[in-house]
């Protein structure tokens, strides 16, 4: 879930991350569905997630087996139970990124996505964002 909270990736590229395509502190990778090659910044602490207790990457069906296990008999199943899904935390990357004052070159480099999908990731962010702005304007009147 950090991973993919933090790197925007899909759980398919999540799943393939992997100790051997750490370099720099990051991580080299392809993205599956669009073949963009990446190098994604990752926190030290998320050095230590990518693979499983072998340092291999999971399996789709060994992670399918964790992420239920997690979901049904930890804190985080919240997430399920409020109607989120694991795609979800890639638009919530966005949202973050973008409240942390990253721009949209920013944002794609990260995550990979499209200018088109970092828009439509990022408009809750920059709603919020906005109606502040506005409403410090309108203070000040």
């Amino acid at each position: 879930m950090l991973l993919a909270r933090y790197t925007g990736q899909r759980q398919a590229d999540v799943l393939r991350m992997n100790h051997k395509d750490i370099e720099d502190g990051g991580i080299l990778m392809t993205q599956q569905k669009t073949g963009k090659e990446l190098w994604v910044p990752l926190h030290p602490e998320q050095l230590a997630l990518c693979g499983n207790r072998k340092g291999e990457p999971y399996t789709p069906e060994r992670f399918r087996g964790v992420w239920a296990h997690v979901m049904e008999y930890t804190p985080a199943g919240r997430i399920r139970k409020e109607g989120f899904v694991f795609h979800g935390l890639r638009a919530s990357a966005c949202e973050k990124l973008r409240e942390a004052g990253c721009g949209d070159l920013e944002i794609e480099a990260i995550t990979g996505m499209s200018p088109d999908m970092v828009t439509r990731y990022s408009r809750f962010a920059d709603q919020k964002r906005l109606a502040k702005a506005a409403a410090e304007k309108l203070a000040r009147l």
